[in-house]
């Protein structure tokens, strides 16, 4: 079996999600399954500002082994929200949708109006340019 590049955490599937499928290699996280960090190059967490799924302890803890790890932990949507709640953003450069930016601005993060903003090994986007040009630069970026 190969190496899966991405584990990727949102609360809902679309045309988005097909379209990260057809550019990374990702495996889409199931709160009843364990998983090894070692498999995965990185986390990518979309989704919007009322996602329920971060409250699984289990996928706190992964997040939170990803961010020690350094491993890359990419942002869409409003996958922002997730990092600021759990304090990633605090004194952190960020971006995010402008429904979202109130959010990670109140949670510490220093909010910019661009379409990607990278702080060591997090990668924040607001889809301020074309989906296929931002995934693009994001496979640069890794």
């Amino acid at each position: 079996m190969s190496l899966i590049t991405f584990l990727l955490i949102q609360n809902k599937e679309n045309k988005a999600t097909e379209k990260l499928k057809d550019e990374f290699s990702i495996e889409i996280y199931d709160k009843e399954k364990e998983y090894e960090l070692e498999n995965y190059k990185g986390i990518i967490i979309r989704g919007d500002e009322d996602i329920k799924n971060i409250q699984n302890e289990k996928l706190k803890n992964l997040i939170f082994s990803a961010f020690r790890k350094k491993k890359p932990i990419i942002t869409m949507d409003c996958g922002s929200v997730v990092l600021a709640g759990l304090g990633f953003l605090v004194g952190k450069c960020a971006t995010v949708n402008e429904k979202c930016a109130g959010l990670i601005h109140a949670k510490g993060a220093i909010v910019f109006d661009e379409p990607i903003v990278i702080d060591k090994n997090l990668i924040t986007t607001s889809f301020k340019m074309p989906e296929t040009e931002l995934l693009e630069t994001i496979k640069k970026t890794i």
